[in-house]
């Protein structure tokens, strides 16, 4: 993933308005790319990488050998090995092809994220060029996400659509009214957020 050209990624951590205290998991790190460029924002906080691959997590340990405030732990996404109500974001970038069963994934989102905190849903690849999973669902639709994040108990709801000036190439993020209005003008790939009601 080349981030430093890729617009959804750079907006993506521009929406997110990281402070220094932040604490942001990514589920499906790889070798720690968004990792490594969330972590000078979130200073006196902590990134943690989860994937499911050991020579992932080995390889993104290796390049991120200079920020001390990274954590690389191998896990599934089903079973996030840590406390309830923790992380202050939680993060799924261009891996949402590899959830076999989204339903049990979100839910584990929901529960390790702290009250307010926000989950992201990024889609940036073509889906054409990943493997159908066991499931035979991609889960690309931008509607049957919102759907499954509604049903898993979030809350706040967006999604990305192109900036209402034509002549920018920014991502606004827009207000789901659960009708599915306005996603003729989705952005290419995927942008979704939503958010853990207070407790």
């Amino acid at each position: 993933m080349n981030l430093a050209q890729d617009p959804v990624i750079n907006r993506l951590i521009s929406l997110m308005n990281v402070v220094p205290s932040d604490r942001i998991l990514e589920i499906g790190c790889g070798e720690g790319a968004l990792c490594r460029a969330l972590a000078p924002f979130a200073t006196e906080g902590v990134i943690v990488g989860l994937d499911c691959s050991n020579d992932a997590i080995r390889a993104a340990r290796s390049l991120s050998i200079d920020q001390d405030n990274i954590l690389y732990v191998w896990g599934e996404a089903e079973q996030v090995p840590w406390q309830d109500n923790y992380f202050s974001h939680s993060l799924l970038v261009d891996t949402i092809h590899e959830l076999a069963v989204p339903e049990k994934v979100l839910p584990e989102l929901l529960r390790v994220l702290s009250p307010e905190g926000t989950l992201w849903i990024v889609h940036t690849a073509n889906q054409s060029t990943h493997p159908v999973p066991a499931s035979g669902r991609t889960r690309t639709n931008p509607v049957e996400w919102m759907e499954l994040l509604r049903e898993s108990g979030f809350a706040g709801l967006h999604y990305g659509v192109p900036a209402t000036d034509p002549t920018s190439e920014e991502i606004e993020m827009a207000p789901w009214d659960n009708t599915g209005g306005g996603l003729s003008a989705f952005v290419e790939g995927m942008l979704n957020s939503a958010r853990k009601p207070s407790e």
